[in-house]
């Protein structure tokens, strides 16, 4: 799993956890609707 990006949590339909560098990259093209929380 060290190299995945992205996880959704079990049992959440809504949430996904991603890595840094999809952040960065979602920013990076103006894609919007995503709200980031850093956990």
């Amino acid at each position: 799993m060290e190299d995945a990006n992205i996880f959704r949590p079990w049992g959440w339909t809504v949430v996904l956890i991603v890595s840094e560098r999809v952040k960065l990259a979602i920013e990076k093209e103006g894609l919007t609707g995503a709200r980031f929380i850093e956990v």
